[in-house]
């Protein structure tokens, strides 16, 4: 089992939690109590799991649960990088992703691009839809280029 397969059997989503405590008031009550961590908004992970998981492993779990939520989503540059488990110097601040249209969610950097329809430049892990490894290269140094001319990138 890889360590993103380990991550993702850990997420809960929320149906499953209140199947699982019973109805919404203990699910509230056990999420008070401090047994379950909130990841993102309809998403969750035992708190015991949670607090196993370096900074890494909580921003691969939310990248996880947005994926499992936004199937359009396709992650790319720093996030893809990490999925394709290459290291990187910082952890972004934010999930890093190609949408076709805006999104409001705080967790995410959206770029805009041609990628919302599967094309050569995308590949697929198990639940999760990411830029390719030369693609996800090609963007980087992009916007390394782009830091280093002073261009700012919309």
């Amino acid at each position: 089992m890889t360590y993103l397969e380990q991550i993702s059997d850990q997420l809960i989503s929320l149906p499953q939690l209140t199947h699982l405590a019973g109805n919404r008031y203990r699910l509230d009550a056990a999420v008070r109590k401090g047994a379950y961590r909130r990841v993102m908004r309809g998403y969750y992970m035992r708190s015991r799991d949670w607090e196993q998981l370096g900074q890494k492993g909580r921003y691969l779990a939310l990248v996880l649960a947005l994926a499992a939520d936004n199937p359009e989503i396709i992650f790319c540059q720093q996030t893809a990088l990490l999925l394709h488990g290459l290291p990187v110097e910082e952890l972004p601040q934010k999930v890093q992703v190609y949408l076709p249209y805006r999104s409001r969610m705080q967790e995410l950097e959206t770029h805009h691009g041609s990628l919302h329809l599967p094309t050569e430049t995308t590949v697929f892990l198990p639940g999760v839809r990411l830029t390719s490894l030369e693609r996800t290269l090609e963007d980087l140094a992009l916007a390394a280029a782009e830091r280093d001319l002073g261009l700012v990138s919309f």
